[in-house]
């Protein structure tokens, strides 16, 4: 399911089409993962709605209750799991 979700994104479909081009990213059982400066691998995420929601602000949500709304925390925990392009605009 996140396959078709990349193929529809303009940039994942980029790294999918040529995945040896794009150094900060690596794609294990057609899942991209980009990776971090400590050379972490985190899981990208597709800009794709579910029930009139983006995926990203799920995400944003579920680490608001994991961190008990502390915005900073927040910031942290998404950043330690996830990437997506405007993830530093969504989580400020």
């Amino acid at each position: 399911a996140a396959h078709a979700r990349y193929v529809n994104d303009p940039i994942f479909a980029k790294v999918l089409a040529h995945p040896n081009d794009h150094k900060l990213f690596a794609v294990h059982d057609e899942l991209i993962w980009h990776k971090t400066t400590s050379q972490m691998e985190v899981l990208c995420i597709p800009h794709v709605k579910v029930d009139d929601q983006s995926l990203t602000e799920i995400i944003i949500d579920e680490g608001h209750t994991v961190t008990v709304l502390n915005a900073r925390h927040t910031g942290d925990y998404v950043h330690h799991w996830y990437w997506w392009p405007d993830i530093g605009k969504e989580i400020a």
